[in-house]
């Protein structure tokens, strides 16, 4: 790494510094349909390295005056008419603006909305990128050229981010700095913000030797599957061939050793290992858990790669088990049990880190600074009931989850591993303090992981509820599973992932299926093999479907599967086939 990351002060404001077979059968994206396809938006395509022009350039180190004082950063934003009806009409493209901050004025700056789910319009309160460079080539600002200005829509806390990107920093991991602002459009305060640090090439000029490869953000549902590779946005790197992410997908297909083991392993194990266990100690179940939020980098020189978190806003929230991760990297990991040895290691190195931060006591101090800002904005005073309970909900998290966490590294001594209950399985054990369960031990239908799968009763012997509807027999498998994973154990059992028939056998089907659990539930209809053309798992003709409106649509980072909506009256939608899900076989 080109420089070390800084660590927040409790005093600041701000930051400075199971499946057994995993793999899915051969994609049908191995390449892109078309050269457009083959890019990025036009916001995110990644063009030759400029030189910085200085606006406040003061050294290598330029961009701490951005992040490192400890008061709100004042950001005041300009639109003309013109800017704002583009921004109305088209949310996402950069239009400009007059921006004023670190008592510099700039015009000409690019500015967009940002969000998802959180989306806001300009009348709301919305969330900005703003890009000192877009329309003035080589402009940065302190060294910046770009910053993410977050409204906190998804956190009424207004502290899950800036503690959770503290929590990697401290565990070595790339992360993003932080610091609240307080914005101003046209003159009207918008409120509290979090500026974070984009993920960039100025990001990776500071934390690695090498920033000029490729840098990779995962659409949702990405991962180092091979249809997957066109579908990962190119944010950094002038490789537009993707050979470096091919190869890795290649190593993921033959297993961990490649990825992880050797001189010549693929991944920057520490980093990358790191990543992991910090994102399982956070609670980071909206991140690489399932292939979503986060960005990969591959550097030249090392020819390694890293894992770098983005979009926390929800983390410390789910206490997650240390091995939930439905991520592929991940799973290679931890079903060998040499790389679980060091995941399991990884994660008492960070849960040292988690514990030493005192983050209830950095919370405190931070809320203390930020509140009496917030509280000036009459929509946050009348938020103020359920701003409590979430600080509630969070600093219970905070308090018990080095324990929770605790208790399951019992098969650590220091860093050794051993076996506490004598059954031979180490860390490879999900239950180290009782010998009956283990991998080698049998699944025996009593609701308990009998065989440290991550699945309860997930043997074949163990029968889903059935149901006959309308002359056909459903079994409804409440295990979460890839859709090929699914498919796997649906044949296991002489059966396919579900056809259904006609409308009323759909909506029957549907409905038992919410009667079991409230869930999207993985049908048969699919396209993986070849896209466009949809077919049932068991091979028939496909004459019936129920889409939602503008279903299919193969969003994200490409959508094969079908499934129930969970709350759309038995309605179809298309999935990426590598998320998780209970199915039905019939």
């Amino acid at each position: 790494m080109a420089a070390a990351t800084g660590l927040l002060c409790c005093t600041a404001l701000l930051s400075t510094a199971c499946s057994r077979s995993p793999l899915p059968p051969p994609g049908s994206r191995t390449g892109p349909a078309t050269p457009a396809a083959a890019g990025t938006p036009p916001d995110k395509q990644a063009g030759p390295a400029l030189q910085p022009k200085a606006v406040g350039d003061k050294g290598p180190d330029a961009s701490a005056a951005i992040f490192e004082p400890d008061t709100p950063l004042a950001i005041h934003i300009k639109l003309d008419d013109a800017a704002r009806s583009s921004l109305e009409r088209h949310r996402r493209r950069f239009t400009r603006a007059t921006v004023t901050l670190l008592g510099q004025t700039l015009h000409e700056v690019g500015i967009r909305l940002k969000g998802h789910r959180t989306m806001q319009d300009l009348d709301e309160k919305p969330s900005f990128i703003l890009s000192f460079d877009r329309f003035s080539p080589g402009r940065r600002l302190h060294g910046m050229r770009r910053l993410v200005v977050n409204a906190m829509d998804d956190d009424d806390t207004m502290l899950r981010e800036t503690l959770g990107y503290e929590v990697f920093r401290r565990a070595g991991v790339p992360a993003s700095r932080t610091r609240y602002a307080t914005v101003k459009l046209d003159g009207d305060t918008e409120g509290l913000y979090l500026v974070v640090e984009p993920i960039d090439s100025v990001f990776l000029a500071r934390h690695f030797d090498d920033p000029s490869g490729n840098l990779y953000e995962g659409e949702y549902g990405c991962d180092m599957y091979e249809q997957d590779i066109w579908g990962f946005d190119l944010d950094a790197g002038s490789d537009t061939s993707r050979a470096d992410l091919k190869a890795l997908v290649g190593h993921a297909a033959t297993g961990v050793e490649r990825l992880f083991q050797g001189p010549k392993a693929a991944l920057n194990k520490e980093h990358v290992l790191a990543f992991l266990a910090v994102s399982a100690i956070v609670g980071d179940f909206d991140g690489y858990r399932h292939s979503h939020n986060y960005s990969l980098y591959h550097e030249p020189r090392s020819d390694k790669w890293t894992l770098i978190p983005w979009g926390i806003d929800r983390v410390f929230f789910k206490q997650l088990d240390i091995f939930d991760s439905g991520g592929l990297l991940a799973k290679l990991c931890f079903d060998d049990r040499a790389c679980r040895l060091a995941y399991v290691q990884a994660v008492r190195k960070a849960l040292d880190h988690f514990e030493a931060a005192d983050l209830p006591a950095m919370a405190t101090a931070i809320a203390a600074r930020i509140d009496p800002i917030r509280l000036e904005d009459a929509q946050q005073r009348n938020a103020a009931n359920r701003v409590a309970r979430k600080r509630k909900e969070l600093f219970n998290f905070l308090n018990s989850r080095a324990d929770r966490v605790e208790k399951q590294l019992i098969c650590l001594s220091g860093d050794k591993e051993i076996d506490a209950d004598g059954d031979g399985h180490g860390c490879m054990d999900c239950a180290p303090e009782d010998p009956d369960i283990h991998p080698a031990a049998e699944e025996v239908c009593d609701e308990v992981d009998n065989d440290c799968t991550g699945l309860p009763d997930d043997a074949t012997a163990c029968a889903c509820p059935s149901e006959e509807i309308e002359g056909a027999t459903f079994h409804f498998c409440d295990l979460e599973m890839s859709w090929w994973d699914a498919a796997k154990y649906c044949e296991s059992m002489g059966l396919h992932l579900a056809r259904l028939d006609s409308k009323s056998q759909n909506r029957a089907v549907y409905d038992a299926s919410q009667e079991v659990r409230g869930a999207r539930w993985w049908i048969g209809m699919n396209d993986y093999q070849r896209e466009g053309h949809m077919v049932w798992h068991d091979g028939s003709d496909v004459d019936f479907t129920r889409w939602k409106r503008k279903e299919p649509n193969d969003g994200y980072c490409g959508e094969d599967c079908a499934a129930f909506k969970k709350r759309g009256k038995g309605r179809w939608y298309d999935a990426h086939c590598g998320l998780r899900r209970p199915f039905i076989c019939r």
